[in-house]
């Protein structure tokens, strides 16, 4: 990713200065109760998922594919889909996975 100055600046470091700013809570997010029973006899969605380069982004499909509400499509590098993936122990063998190493797919 550029910065406006032209200097590359990754996402780890953009998350870590957005949770500085407290622009990002680390409070765990819930779907309310009531919410995943009126969807629980739905057929899951498939959710077309951008910013898969995050592991929070990763661990909010996991969840929502975990309740049965979306199936996902994730956009993104494979390779680092797959690192994240790893680290919050979840399979995505059952995800469709459409390669794009940059901004443009």
């Amino acid at each position: 990713m550029v910065g406006d100055a032209g200097l590359l600046v990754s996402p780890e470091f953009l998350f870590a200065a957005a949770q500085e700013c407290n622009v990002l809570s680390s409070e765990k997010v819930c779907c309310p109760d009531y919410l995943l029973r009126k969807v629980r006899n739905l057929k899951p969605v498939k959710t077309a998922v951008v910013g898969t380069g995050a592991q929070v982004v990763l661990e909010g499909v996991r969840d929502a594919v975990e309740a049965g509400i979306i199936e996902p499509v994730l956009i993104g590098d494979p390779d680092v889909i797959s690192a994240y993936a790893d680290e919050i122990a979840w399979s995505t063998k059952d995800c469709e996975i459409v390669a794009a190493v940059d901004e443009i797919a």
